[in-house]
This record gives C-alpha cells, structure tokens and sequence, in this order.
C-alpha cells in the first residue's frame, strides 16, 4: 500500500477482477511475475502482519522479496483500522441496527427445561435466519469463538482460557468456552453476547435475562452495571483516554463494594470495553495500560459485566464515536428481562 497512490490488492481465489480491483493469482510465489507484468518496481520495504500469520507462511513470504526489508505491520494495521471510513460505519450501523432488533426477539424463545445450549443454538438460529453471516472473526492466536456465548448460572461465572470478561466451561475441555450444556434453572441469570455480522463488520451486543425469576442482588448487580455504562458513555468524547475511562468503571466497582466480581471472578477480564470492525475485537481497548485517545470515528463495544450469585449480568452495546460523543448504534435497553414460558 504506496503512501500516496492507490493501493495494489492481491487475492487468492477466484473474483471477478475487473469488478473489484483485486489481482487474483492462485498462491503468492506468482505476485513477483505480476507486478514485474504491470510494470511495477520490487518493493524495497515490505511491512507484515506477523500476528495474523504463521511462522511457516511467514518465511515463505519473505522468500518472495528475498532483497526486501521486512517489517512488522500488526500495530499499524491495527491502528488505521480502528478509525473507520464512511462506509464501514454504514455497515457497522445497520449491523446494529438489525443487531438491535435480533436481541428484541430473544424472549420468545425460552421454553420451560431448556439447556444453556438448547437457548444458545435458538438464539443463533435467529440471528443467521435475519440475516447475520454467522462468522465471528477474533484477534488472537487461536482464540476460537462461534457465534458468541449464552452463559447461564454458576457456568456465566467459571472462567476460560480465553481473553474474554465471562468465559463459561463450554462442553468439551477441547472447547473450553460457552454453554455447558446444563438446564436453565428458576433464578439463573443469563448473559447473552451473540455477535452479529450482517456485511462482513461485527457488531457487540449482550442483553441479560433471568430464568422466571430475579433476585434483589442481580437486579442491584445490573443496575450498577448500567450506571457504569452510562458514566463512561459521557466520558468516551474524542480525546478521552481509553485508561481514564477503564478507571471509572473501576472506581465505581470499588464504591460499590463489587470489584471482586468485575469483569469475572476467578479470572477477572482487565478491561471493559474494545474497539470492533472486520473483528470482534480491534483496537482501542479499555483498559489501564492503553493511555490513547479515543477518536471522531471508531466503533466501540462497552461492557461492564458482574459475577454474580445467581449468574452473569451486565449490558453491552457499540458506540460510534462522532465529535459530540459516543451513539449507541444497538438499540435496546440493558435492564434483566425475566423469561416466562
């Protein structure tokens, strides 16, 4: 990608080329014959995604350009995303649009002696009919996820090796994330976070629920969550640090007497939110190390979630960040609903 001129993008597979401006070539050894066929000089200075990669397809590469200087490229590519062009927050709005409306359907579908996995299968049942593509891009090495997670009880609370704020067991140690696939109990609370990925973007929405009934403390829980939510929502204006938000939802946990479930509770998630786009979980992150600014033009994901008694609780919506300030772009409200059957 030259600083100035337009872009040369190569692809594997099969495109009409001529409708979108990809070179198709069936493996990378071939790009050096392409751009000597279009005229084009050997790049000197190749920059490369290395955390998108692995070692072997790293080095076969680098075979390629063998008098090229390679360079690590994540952190910038990562970066130029975060801020998104005009139509990514197209996309990304009527993802969340549609997000939003998904989520409204989501008490029809309880029954009485359901399994967390009998619940989580209906509610991705329906975000694929309406229209969700059902990939859940992650970055990470090796951070599988499906469509997301529906934690329900004391499995909302049980920790995961992956780098979420509510992991679940799962079914299978080979799987160690989401539905454990044990019936919903009266009282459990339930923490659904299904993403939705409508044209290629992510949108992050979690809602909770509660099983017939609620307890006092899960409504108390939620209703810290919410006030965290919407203290830093105020906060989240262009030029606001990412760590200065994290810190207020700390700050109100610590007041609150709750810091110990934050965010989990045997393995606490150290932050509260993430930037979203062609992955779920991009750049910038809230969190206390991360002391950047907030910028016209990202879409963030905020989420403070408890470890409670009875299960998980908490909210999450995405935001695009304009210059007056963060716009929900999932609408709905974050209070408990009770399903009934």
């Amino acid at each position: 990608m030259p600083a100035k001129e337009e872009a040369v993008l190569f692809c594997t597979g099969y495109v009409e080329e001529e409708d979108c401006g990809l070179v198709c070539v069936r493996k990378p050894e071939e790009i050096p014959e392409r751009l000597k066929a279009m005229q084009m000089a050997v790049p000197k200075v190749i920059g490369i995604e290395e955390g998108d990669i692995s070692a072997m397809e790293y080095h076969r590469l680098v075979r390629l350009f063998p008098a090229a200087e390679w360079v690590e490229a994540s952190n910038l590519m990562r970066t130029a995303r975060s801020v998104k062009t005009p139509l990514e927050i197209e996309v990304l709005t009527e993802t969340g649009r549609l997000h939003g409306e998904v989520y409204q359907e989501i008490p029809g579908l309880y029954q009485k002696g359901m399994t967390d996995v009998e619940f989580s299968a209906a509610i991705e049942h329906l975000v694929r009919v309406r229209g969700g593509l059902g990939l859940f891009r992650t970055y990470g090495f090796r951070m599988e996820v499906f469509m997301g997670t529906v934690l329900a009880g004391a499995n909302g609370c049980a920790p995961s090796p992956y780098d979420f704020s509510l992991g679940g067991e799962g079914l299978h140690p080979s799987y160690p994330l989401g539905p454990s696939g044990k019936p919903l109990k009266v009282g459990d609370t339930i923490v659904a976070d299904v993403a939705m990925n409508k044209m290629g973007y992510l949108t992050d929405l979690s809602r909770a629920f509660a099983v017939e009934q609620v307890s006092e403390e899960s409504l108390r829980l939620q209703s810290i969550a919410l006030e965290m939510e919407k203290q830093m929502v105020e906060a989240a204006k262009p030029g606001a640090l990412c760590s200065d938000i994290y810190q207020i939802a700390l700050d109100i946990a610590a007041q609150h007497g709750v810091a110990d479930i934050f965010m989990g509770k045997k393995k606490q998630a150290p932050f509260v939110g993430h930037g979203i786009g062609i992955e779920i979980n991009e750049l910038p992150i809230l969190t206390g190390k991360y002391k950047k600014p907030i910028e016209e033009n990202m879409v963030i994901a905020i989420e403070p979630k408890f470890a409670g008694p009875d299960g998980p609780v908490g909210v999450e919506n995405s935001y695009l960040i304009d210059k007056e300030g963060a716009k929900q772009i999932t609408p709905g409200s974050g209070e408990i609903v009770v399903l009934k059957s």
